[in-house]
């Protein structure tokens, strides 16, 4: 949720493609003192974004920019055109993105009436994105899964590896809460420390032309329930088929032809 101001800042090492991005609260110059001190090389203040969303915009920027991420680890090794580009788009999906999550959440602390609404062209476009996205998310956390275990296969008995991970060992203790209920006190103990954790469930439908009337949809949905094509779209397919035929040649034998 919105705080109060912080400065995001780039900083630029030297003369070349190589970046500071981070944030604070006083001003970006005063900052600079801190991790510039000693260096024989100039650091130069090249974006100074103001935001009351800086933890996350900071985030953000350094999701972006991963991948060029410096061995060092603080700094990232792009253009100042890569540079600007994460910095403009992450300003603006976070600007987007805290103002619909806040009016959202609070939503979702709100017991819903009875009330169904009817869903526009650009609400079941944003529904097939979000289903779309859910669906590449879930794949991707497999593939996620599938990297981490072949470099965890590698590592075997080890702490880590060098540059790549480490695999350290992390004592956690958590209650068996299935054989705390046979306790006698349990329902005391519940009652005494129990929350309200009440939320509203939000469920995206799977299907989203099933219930829809006919007169509701466009007409490129009415064709996806029906399982027709237009004709743009039967010829787009028409040529795509033709593109693979070599007409110069006798399909069943292969041998030239003479074309008129």
């Amino acid at each position: 949720m919105p705080s109060e101001s912080e400065h995001v800042y780039c900083y630029q090492f030297g003369t070349g493609d190589c970046y500071k991005v981070g944030r604070t609260k006083h001003q970006p110059e005063k900052r600079k003192r801190g991790f510039a001190t000693g260096s024989p090389v100039k650091f130069n203040l090249y974006r100074d974004v103001r935001s009351e969303n800086a933890p996350d915009l900071e985030r953000y920027i350094h999701q972006l920019l991963a991948v060029k991420r410096a061995p060092n680890g603080e700094f990232f090794d792009v253009t100042p055109q890569e540079l600007d580009e994460a910095v403009d788009r992450a300003v603006s999906f976070v600007r987007e993105f805290e103002e619909l999550f806040g009016q959202a959440n609070e939503l979702r602390k709100k017991k819903p009436c009875e009330t169904v609404v009817e869903p526009s062209v650009e609400m079941r476009e944003i529904h097939r994105q979000l289903i779309e996205a859910k669906s590449a998310k879930s794949l991707l956390e497999w593939r996620i899964g599938l990297l981490e275990s072949k470099i965890q296969v590698k590592i075997g008995d080890g702490c880590g590896m060098r540059g790549v991970a480490s695999w350290e060992w992390v004592d956690r203790w958590t209650m068996d809460t299935e054989q705390f209920k046979n306790d006698p006190l349990y329902e005391m103990l519940f009652e005494k420390y129990k929350r309200d954790s009440s939320y509203r469930r939000f469920c995206p439908e799977i299907n989203p032309l099933g219930d829809l009337p006919a007169e509701a949809l466009t007409n490129a949905e009415k064709r996806q329930r029906e399982g027709t094509k237009s004709l743009a779209e039967v010829f787009a397919m028409v040529r795509g088929l033709a593109d693979d035929v070599d007409f110069s040649r006798n399909p069943s034998t292969g041998r030239p032809v003479d074309l008129p």
